[in-house]
């Protein structure tokens, strides 16, 4: 939101899904047993990861779960916002799950798979055969550069991520002015 754009975070809206007695929470339940929450009914987020990236048809369980319904609070968030001249959607599998959304645009945010694997680990801290299980499980990354308009190089420093971004979004809002709006 530092620019002013509103942002409809999925992971966010899957970790709310999946809070105590919220839809997702229950249909988790349902299939996947008590085993993966406390007695909070908290569900269990590192378990669950350890078994949907260790296997491969839970992982496609969890995803027929879990996707419809991310997918309709993506879109009902979406529709409340009548005042943006654009809205930033952060689906990171949106690759690996093409859905019928009406994205003008698609911005992939690239980064060496070396780099990739170092701050994945870093920042959850969690076990490296986890980590590379996430990765494994992720389309290949010339794959998602096929799909992508804009691409952010997300190699070096958070100064040249927050230029990229900046003029990024210079460029957007110059697109929406003008008549011509192609994505070159």
């Amino acid at each position: 939101m530092q620019l002013g754009v509103p942002l409809i975070d999925a992971d966010q809206i899957a970790k709310q899904l999946t809070q105590p007695n919220k839809r997702g929470s229950k249909a988790i339940f349902k299939h996947f047993g008590g085993t993966f929450f406390d007695s909070n009914q908290h569900l269990k987020r590192d378990k669950l990861k350890e078994l949907i990236f260790s296997n491969t048809q839970q992982r496609q369980q969890l995803e027929q779960i879990l996707h419809p319904l991310i997918n309709q609070e993506i879109l009902k968030k979406a529709k409340k916002d009548k005042i943006s001249p654009y809205i930033l959607f952060d689906i990171p599998l949106l690759i690996e799950h093409i859905q019928d959304y009406p994205f003008q645009r698609i911005i992939v945010v690239d980064i060496n798979p070396k780099y990739q694997f170092e701050r994945l680990s870093m920042r959850d801290n969690m076990p490296i055969k986890i980590a590379c299980n996430i990765i494994k499980s992720q389309v290949k990354r010339q794959h998602r550069l096929q799909y992508a308009t804009d691409i952010i190089d997300n190699n070096g420093s958070l100064d040249a991520l927050s230029k990229q971004v900046t003029d990024l979004d210079k460029k957007i809002n110059e697109c929406l002015n003008s008549t011509d709006c192609s994505t070159d």
